[in-house]
C-alpha cells in the first residue's frame, strides 16, 4: 500500500488553475479598460430595466464570457459585472434601481434607544 492515500497531478492542477485564473484577470482587466473608455469618451448613462438586468447577472453567473451578455444586452461589460456581484450578494433588490427602491415606511429605531425619546 503506498504511503500516499490521495495522490494529485500536479501539472493538471496547476495548468487548471492558471486557466482560471488567466480567465478571471482578464475579465477584470476588460471590465476596468471598459470603464476607463467610457469615462474617456464620456460615453452616455442609460438605464436598463429589471429583467434586462437580472437576466444579464443569471447569464455572467452561470459562465456565459461577458461581453458576449454585454454585447447582447447592450452595455458595456462593466455594467454586466456590477450586475452580477449585486445580484449575487443582494439578489434582484441589489439590481434595483435606487431612486425607485422601495423605502421602509419608518426607520426603526436603534437597539437600546427609548422610542418615545426618539419621538421627541
Amino acid at each position: 500500500m503506498p504511503n500516499q492515500i490521495l495522490q494529485v497531478d500536479e501539472n493538471m492542477l496547476e495548468t487548471k488553475l492558471d486557466r482560471l485564473v488567466s480567465e478571471k484577470v482578464e475579465q477584470l482587466l476588460n471590465a476596468m479598460l471598459d470603464a476607463e473608455a467610457d469615462e474617456i469618451t464620456g460615453a452616455c448613462r442609460r438605464s436598463y430595466t429589471l429583467e434586462c438586468k437580472t437576466n444579464a447577472a443569471r447569464r455572467a453567473l452561470e459562465g456565459e464570457p461577458l461581453a458576449r451578455v454585454a454585447r447582447d444586452a447592450g452595455c458595456t461589460p462593466t455594467s454586466v459585472y456590477q450586475w452580477m456581484r449585486h445580484y449575487r450578494s443582494e439578489g434582484i433588490l441589489g439590481l434595483m434601481d435606487r431612486r425607485n427602491a422601495p423605502m421602509p415606511a419608518e426607520p426603526m429605531p436603534a437597539a437600546g434607544d427609548d422610542v418615545e425619546e426618539l419621538r421627541r
